[in-house]
């Protein structure tokens, strides 16, 4: 009886470690006639990388890039990544741009809402995608 446990417990094992390292399908790139990215769908289902974020207030009121930068990746490119530590070619990477929540209540342009002081995601100012 106990080596049935044991070998219950391997073949799971081995049935999660196979489904870990399986690749999901790929969103791959879609153009226009013209050539132009066709910006991906359901992209808030994709993983998400992070929001940087470089506020006026806090660069002299002239920031190159003013918003959150919500930032994801298309998933079955990330799963390979996640295998070779390289992108594949065809590789997109979404930002979905937040410009902060005005107004500004502190001379570092933060604001102060019921969870704290900080910095708040407020108007959507455009989408960026990048593709390897």
């Amino acid at each position: 009886m106990r080596q049935q446990s044991y070998g219950a417990f391997f073949l799971q094992s081995l049935s999660s470690i196979s489904a870990q390292t399986q690749t999901g399908p790929r969103y791959l790139p879609e153009y226009t006639a013209s050539g132009d990215l066709i910006l991906p769908k359901n992209f808030h289902e994709w993983v998400y990388v992070g929001s940087p974020l470089t506020p006026n207030a806090l660069n002299g009121g002239k920031a190159g890039f003013p918003e959150f930068h919500n930032v994801y990746v298309e998933p079955g490119s990330y799963e390979i990544y996640k295998k070779t530590f390289t992108f594949p070619e065809g590789t997109i990477m979404f930002k979905d741009l937040q410009l902060t929540l005005p107004p500004a209540e502190n001379p570092d342009g933060s604001r102060t809402e019921p969870s704290g002081r900080g910095y708040f995601p407020g108007k959507w100012n455009g989408a960026d995608a990048h593709q390897w």
